[in-house]
């Protein structure tokens, strides 16, 4: 039987001598680290797994809460159809994209090797994070206004942030080459993607057809409307019935003040307000007044 069970965990872990992970005590292999936790923690080393069980559900939800709002905020810009922009009226939560997220997590997890997928998606991960500081350093330099209430780290965090996760970028790629190419093919085509459907000032008709139906679908299964930044493009199709049936409910619990005329950088009740009420396409004119979203609908 200890036999039977060395043989499955030197399946487990192929490499694991090469990469020292585990050690062969008594005829029996054990990764170092529960070697090293029953040595220091004693009998308090068998509530480990229920504690990296905890860490790994907290770290499930925030990767969920993180990857939808990065969907949710994608679709706002214009760069992903309008019906991944949705949000609830009452609790202001991104359903479509939650929804999204955790469905292409599942499907995901099902395809080729567990750990070349999550070599793939750290490689990403981190990648993101580059460009994010990067963002981040080009708004603190050029003082480009921000949320008044948006928090302020020093400098000298965000350039060892970015000096880190720089590193995590260009290590593997030295050391796991064949891993992170693929990870780098699809950050390609990432971008073959943007200058097909998002740079274009004009696509084809049955695109925003398809995302107008997609949408009111979304948002009567979901009870949600779309949410969208002022100024993202232009309507190329007229205001649809199922947008003006839309509307009306959507006016009537509004609250406006004499403000609501100004630019919100974050997403609020007032930015839900400001979109046309046409979903339609990738790239649509936000009103900004309600008075001129009326206007438009009538």
């Amino acid at each position: 039987m200890a036999d039977v069970r060395a043989e499955i965990r030197r399946q487990q872990f192929p490499n694991a001598n090469e990469k020292g992970i585990i050690e062969k005590v008594h005829g029996k292999i054990f990764p170092k680290a529960v070697l090293f936790s029953q040595a220091t923690l004693g009998s308090f080393a068998n509530l480990i797994p229920f504690l990296i069980g905890v860490l790994l559900v907290g770290s499930l939800n925030s990767n969920l809460f993180s990857g939808s709002r990065y969907m949710y905020a994608a679709a706002r810009q214009g760069h992903l159809p309008t019906c991944f922009s949705c949000v609830n009226t009452e609790t202001d939560s991104p359903r479509v994209a939650i929804l999204a997220q955790s469905a292409l997590a599942i499907a995901i997890s099902f395809v080729g090797d567990l750990d070349a997928l999550i070599g793939y998606v750290m490689f990403g991960f981190w990648a993101q994070r580059v460009f994010t500081l990067v963002a981040l350093l080009i708004i603190r330099h050029n003082r480009i206004p921000v949320h008044p209430e948006a928090v302020r780290v020093p400098l000298w965090c965000i350039y060892a942030f970015l000096a880190i996760t720089v590193a995590l970028v260009v290590i593997p790629i030295f050391q796991e080459f064949s891993v992170t190419a693929l990870a780098i093919g699809i950050c390609l085509i990432g971008f073959v993607m943007y200058f097909v459907f998002v740079h274009p000032n004009v696509l084809p008709t049955w695109m925003y057809i398809l995302n107008e139906r997609t949408t009111f679908v979304c948002s009567v299964v979901f009870d949600c409307l779309p949410d969208l930044k002022p100024g993202v493009g232009s309507a190329f199709l007229p205001t649809s019935d199922s947008s003006q049936a839309l509307l009306p409910k959507r006016c009537s619990s509004a609250r406006l003040s004499e403000e609501d005329s100004l630019p919100d950088l974050h997403s609020d009740e007032k930015n839900v307000l400001r979109r046309n009420g046409s979903s339609t396409g990738f790239k649509l004119f936000v009103p900004t007044s309600l008075v001129d979203l009326i206007t438009d609908v009538q």
